[in-house]
């Protein structure tokens, strides 16, 4: 599990990165995820 700094360093990571030309996303997941999300759950 990553802590909060982590998170933190890998989303402004993320934030700073350029995409090509012409990127688009993709398509919603058609397959459940392989791990259960905690966030994610009621």
């Amino acid at each position: 599990r990553l802590t909060p700094e982590e998170i933190g360093a890998v989303a402004r990571w993320l934030s700073a990165q350029t995409l090509p030309l012409g990127t688009k996303p993709e398509a919603g997941a058609t397959r459940p995820l392989p791990i259960r999300c905690g966030s994610g759950e009621p």
